[in-house]
């Protein structure tokens, strides 16, 4: 029975292995349509992205294990739950902002919602703080003009729809490393424009290089100092210089479709240097006016994520039924005949 019970053991790691190598290998491949097809002409670009591919999956498992349960929302969930107040000033807005993302009817009229009890999907938003003055009463005594932050949150957008829990996991990671090896190509291709402008001004710097010098060396020397030509000869020839410097620095840097793969990789394997999630307790009254921790005011959670230079942004994970989002059909008929060029 041991014995019977170690092989059970041992087939099932081998099928796990097996699943984990797929998985990493519809991964690597997912990311190779992504950043540049051409990648796949590069020898052994599966085995060197697959490292850096699996460091950055766990890293993007743990922000998203991180992240707080969905919270339920609905209009009675709204005067319930303070987060919600917080974040909508009142039920109907936030009606009105799920009714109106087309992302999220857009998903809610595909193939991939049929069925669905319930939805996930991550809404990420814009905090600000403000500075107002307000009339207040202490005890019997009325305060007037009295500075108080003031806590608004607004630009919300929802993303990474699903309709069960694993899948909507799946999602979140799967936007994660979207968006590192989005920012691997348009680091590539910042490369290669800024190439394209200092072949550009290198061209111009010789151009403008050798009018001075037929100015100094013809009969133009009879209308200019040639001192003054000289200084300007002098300058053109080390900004000449410093141009053609970086721009080999660039050829070295961004020369071909190697580049792409070795970009990439490094962007997979600094993901943690890359976004980071903060975790904040504020303290809010009805008003959305900060408050104290000794004004009795519920303390609440928010999570806010930072991608590279990027703003944070607050991100709450939520759920609701699809009932509760008004689709109009019509609309995104319409919105599919326009894609296709039906009119």
């Amino acid at each position: 029975m041991a014995l019977l019970d170690l092989w059970r053991t041992w087939r099932a790691k081998r099928r796990q292995l097996a699943a984990d190598r797929l998985a990493l290998h519809r991964g690597i491949e997912e990311l190779v349509d992504l950043v540049d097809p051409r990648l796949r002409g590069m020898p052994g670009y599966r085995s060197r992205l697959a490292p850096a591919l699996q460091h950055a999956v766990k890293v993007a498992d743990t922000l998203v294990a991180g992240l707080s349960d969905p919270l339920w929302v609905d209009r009675r969930s709204w005067s319930q739950q303070p987060l919600l107040r917080a974040y909508f000033t009142s039920a109907d807005v936030m009606q009105e902002i799920l009714d109106n993302s087309n992302e999220l009817r857009d998903f809610l009229t595909s193939a991939a919602s049929g069925g669905a009890e319930e939805v996930y999907a991550a809404m990420g938003m814009r905090m600000k703080r403000s500075t107002r003055l307000q009339t207040e009463l202490q005890g019997d005594v009325l305060m007037r003009d009295q500075q108080r932050t003031v806590v608004t949150f607004s630009d919300h957008r929802l993303s990474a729809f699903a309709i069960d829990r694993e899948a909507f996991k799946g999602s979140l990671r799967r936007r994660l490393l979207e968006e590192i090896a989005m920012r691997a190509m348009q680091r590539i291709m910042g490369q290669r424009t800024q190439r394209e402008a200092l072949a550009e001004e290198k061209n111009r710097l010789q151009w403008k290089l050798k009018m001075y010098q037929s100015r100094a060396d013809g009969i133009g020397g009879l209308w200019h100092d040639k001192s003054r030509l000289e200084r300007h000869i002098q300058a053109l020839e080390e900004k000449l210089g410093d141009t053609r410097e970086g721009l080999q620095d660039l050829l070295t840097r961004a020369g071909d479709i190697e580049d792409f793969l070795d970009t990439t990789v490094e962007a997979l394997q600094n993901i943690d240097q890359t976004v980071s999630i903060d975790w904040q307790t504020l303290y809010l009254d009805a008003m959305n006016v900060e408050a104290s921790p000794e004004a009795g005011e519920t303390g609440l959670s928010l999570c806010a994520i930072r991608i590279g230079r990027r703003q944070p942004r607050i991100v709450q994970l939520i759920k609701f039924s699809p009932d509760f989002v008004s689709v109009d059909t019509g609309k995104a008929l319409r919105r599919a005949a326009r894609a296709l060029g039906v009119h």
